[in-house]
């Protein structure tokens, strides 16, 4: 008898693992396979519009991105912030003359809390809905972008202000990093 219970266990088991099957890392029950869904901000971004920002990639030239809209601007910094690229975080921040350098703004990055606080809302707003002005705050030179996401009945947002300058739009971050 006690070699029949064995037996059923051992049976038991071998179902068991067969109706599974590992795939990259990962015990997935057969019939329930997903595709990992692959996220990149810059996905939001044009053809035309992934050249520039490589040339501001690779150059930190500003200048690459004048003629993006305040929300492809947005995308372009998560971004930074995911590949964690404090140079171009720093190229992308409204200087309203206290923007230090970039060792200071860098230091004042970490060690403030801001860089956990974006790679925060980096993994919050990964499948973003929707990113829009307010029409309510919108000058020709200032504009409030909200980003917003839904879970279900829960919808979060944040709200970016950005100032042009010298013709670029830029994210008016700074005050509140320093804080």
């Amino acid at each position: 008898m006690k070699k029949w219970a064995q037996l059923f266990m051992l049976t038991g088991t071998l179902i068991s693992l067969t109706s599974c099957k590992k795939s990259e890392g990962t015990v997935e029950a057969v019939g329930q396979e997903t595709e990992k869904q692959v996220f990149s901000y810059l996905d939001a971004l044009t053809k035309a519009e992934k050249t520039a920002y490589e040339r501001f990639f690779k150059e930190k030239n500003i200048q690459a991105l004048e003629a993006f809209a305040p929300e492809k601007i947005i995308v372009i910094y998560l971004h930074s912030v995911v590949i964690d690229d404090v140079e171009a975080i720093r190229a992308l921040t409204y200087n309203d003359g206290t923007l230090p350098y970039l060792d200071l703004f860098r230091e004042t990055y970490y060690t403030k809390g801001w860089s956990q606080q974006e790679a925060d809302a980096t993994l919050d707003y990964r499948f973003y809905d929707e990113i829009k002005i307010q029409d309510e705050n919108k000058t020709e030179d200032s504009v409030t972008a909200e980003i917003q996401i839904t879970y279900g009945l829960r919808t979060n947002a944040t709200l970016y202000t950005l100032k042009k300058q010298e013709n670029i739009w830029k994210l008016d971050i700074w005050q509140g990093m320093a804080e």
